[in-house]
Formats: structure tokens, sequence, C-alpha cells
């Protein structure tokens, strides 16, 4: 007897282990689906990308609703999901007497892109039970054909309605260059009247519909090279400047102003401003071994008509030519004093 309860007593330890280890794979696996990375330097994701479209339907119509993943658990939602509806078929006339329904998911097109997929891998359909007006559509990831759920009368095949499924394309990574002319640069040149242009390209992963992309540019000083902590570097300089960024939305001409826009004296030092553009220009021409002296940011946003789904930013570092800053001696005046012998 006790060698049976030994045995019962083993067999429940491996069951609890066997549970354990289920639920530490669907954690990574979440986790993973969370944090895949993105060679851009910040991703903020809001929402996910899937979306449906009007429906069409003759006798029947579809309405949708987002299910927020808090209530995953209490519509039967995957917590791997990464969004879900509710659908609901609305039927005329109203009282119908046979009023059972049959859903159906499939693409829209199973050549192409689609071609040896299962639809059941990107989104699945699940009635609210066995004929039922309601269903629960979930998207489990990223797909790159239109998806079509349909729900039809049993009794009457000619009362129909669909919806079209799409994915927003999520942006994968960002590639971000500064132009001078036609020539991507990593050297701004102060004042020397040329127009830089800040050129962010998104590269999209796998989805069905492209967003809008919104960009904004920051040209900010580089805190690994201007720091108040680092006495070898520029710390004078720094506790007599206030620092400040430049933003732009495209494009801006290098004059020498443009320096005012990254530093202004903040009365520590008591310093006019040709005597703050002089000491930039000997920090600068340091040549310090962060010769990486700036920073350009790109900050996006990604949305679809009207709604965020991602927002982001992307960075370049840059080095200074202040040469056009400098003030040329113009000239030499030699006092010579009167001599008696």
């Amino acid at each position: 007897m006790e060698k049976r309860n030994d045995k019962i007593k083993w067999i429940v330890t491996f069951a609890l282990i066997a549970v354990l280890f289920i639920g530490l794979i669907g954690m990574s696996v979440k986790l993973f689906q969370q944090d895949n990375p993105a060679t851009c330097d910040k991703i903020n994701s809001t929402q996910g990308g899937f979306i449906l479209s009007e429906t069409e339907g003759t006798g029947i119509s579809l309405m949708s609703a987002m299910i927020t993943e808090e209530d995953f658990a209490a519509y039967g939602v995957s917590a791997l999901a990464e969004s879900a509806v509710t659908l609901t078929a609305t039927i005329t006339p109203s009282d119908a007497t046979y009023q059972q329904m049959d859903w159906a998911v499939a693409f829209a097109n199973e050549s192409g892109w689609a071609a040896g997929k299962n639809v059941s891998d990107y989104v699945t359909l699940t009635p609210s039970s066995d004929g039922a007006l309601t269903a629960t559509a979930e998207c489990k990831q990223a797909f790159g054909e239109q998806i079509i759920i349909s729900v039809t009368s049993r009794r009457n095949s000619e009362a129909h309605a669909s919806c079209t499924c799409n994915y927003v394309k999520r942006v994968e990574s960002v590639e971000l260059n500064l132009m001078k002319g036609s020539n991507a640069t990593t050297t701004l040149a102060f004042g020397d009247g040329a127009t830089y242009t800040a050129v962010a390209t998104p590269n999209y992963a796998v989805g069905t519909v492209t967003p809008q992309v919104t960009t904004d540019y920051v040209l900010e000083l580089n805190s690994n090279y201007w720091s108040k902590g680092n006495t070898s570097n520029t710390a004078g300089f720094m506790y007599g400047v206030d620092v400040s960024t430049y933003r732009f939305t495209s494009s801006f001409t290098s004059t020498k102003e443009l320096v005012y826009e990254l530093i202004t004296p903040n009365g520590g030092m008591k310093w006019t401003n040709e005597q703050m553009v002089n000491n930039f220009i000997t920090c600068v021409n340091k040549r310090l071994p962060d010769n990486n002296q700036a920073v350009l940011r790109a900050v996006y946003s990604v949305g679809y008509n009207g709604a965020e789904i991602e927002s982001g930013s992307k960075k370049i570092d840059l080095s200074f030519d202040v040469s056009n800053l400098e003030i040329a001696v113009s000239g030499v005046n030699v006092d010579t004093p009167t001599i008696t012998w």
C-alpha cells in the first residue's frame, strides 16, 4: 500500500512539473512576441495591426467591437493572441423563425503570399455556440493576404454577410540619413549655407496595408561628448551654457546662427555670444575620443485612419565642422613708440 502511495505521489509530482514547464513555454512565447527586436532605437506599440473593414451583406449585417487585453479571459481569448474582436450578426427580420448562422474564415486569395499557409495560424473564428449570432475573432500574428470572415444563414444561403480583415504593416526598422545636397553626410558644417535634409525611410514587416508615417526631426548635442562630469572633455564650457534642441520638419539651411539654436550663455561664466562661440569652437576642435558631437533623431508616429498604432525613434551620430564660425585675423597693427636718444 505504501509503495502504491509513493507511486501516486511521483505521478502527481511529474504532472505538476509538466504543467509548470508548459506555462513557462507560454510565457516565453508571449514575451518573444512582445519584445521581438527591431533595429530602431525605440519602438512603442499602442495597439495591434489587425483591422476590419466595412461589411457587405444581404439580409444580414455585421458589427464588430474590439476586446481589450484585460478582457481576453472573459471572452475565452487566448493570452497569446495579439488582438481580438467580437462580431455580431444582425438579421432581417429580427423575429425570423430560424436564426442559426454558420461562420467561416478564409484567405481572400489562397495563391501568392497565402500559398501553403493555414488561415487558422493567423486568424481564428469561434462562434459563441453552435449557430450563434455572435462570434469571436482572434488575430494571432501578422499576415500578408487579406482574410475574409463570413456569416451565412443556415436555412437561407442567400442571406449572408462578410467583412475583410487587414493587417497594418509594422515598422520593422528605419534608415536615417542626413543629406547635404544629394550626398549623405555625418558632418554638419555650421555657416556653410548648405541645405541639409533629414530622410527617414521605414522598412515594413508583413501586412496587407501600408500605414501613414509622420516624422519630426531633432538635432541635439551628444551628451557623451558634452559632459559636465568629464573634466578632460568639455566640463568647463558646459557650466557656462544652456543646451537646447533644434527641431525641424525635414530640412534646414546651415547658417552661423544655427549654433545659437543649440547653446546659449546662461550667465554662469558671464560670456558674450562671441566668447561662447569661440569656446564652443575650441571644444569641437579637441576631437576627443568620442568624436560624435551631435545626435540627429527622427521621432515618428505610425497610424492608420487616424488611430496611432505605434511610435518610435531612430538616431544617428554627427560631428561638427566649425571652420566657418572662426573669426579670422584681418590685420595687425603695431604701435611704434617714439624713441628719444
